[in-house]
């Protein structure tokens, strides 16, 4: 038999492996519709890169009609489709803990940005 502290590590080393995903990421998914044309989105879209950029140091780059941006603890990717864009973001380990404030943050600037 095990001496109870042994016998708590152990436990507490099986739990933390079997009871938590290997990626402890948390995703936002938002589809903003808009009236813009595709030029008008690209524009606005790259101001608000801009201000991530400087704010958060949240690096950006364009891939077709796709903004996908990096930094600290967050990838993701703006899709520009005609009427509607498309946001998915990865968020990691300490920025999932903010996952509420970001995403009505994001939202709030969409609504902003593409009214």
């Amino acid at each position: 038999m095990q001496p109870p502290r042994l016998a708590l590590r152990a436990r507490l080393a099986h739990n933390a492996s079997s009871s938590f995903p290997a990626s402890a990421m948390s995703r936002i998914e938002i589809q903003h519709p808009h009236g813009k044309t595709p030029a008008q989105s690209r524009q606005a879209l790259e101001e608000v890169a801009g201000k991530l950029s400087s704010r958060f140091g949240v690096r950006h780059r364009w891939d077709g009609d796709t903004l996908a941006f990096d930094g600290p603890g967050v990838d993701g990717r703006i899709a520009m489709q005609p009427g509607v864009l498309h946001v998915t973001a990865e968020l990691g380990f300490l920025m999932s803990a903010m996952k509420g404030p970001i995403e009505s943050e994001i939202r709030r600037v969409l609504s902003e940005r593409f009214a």
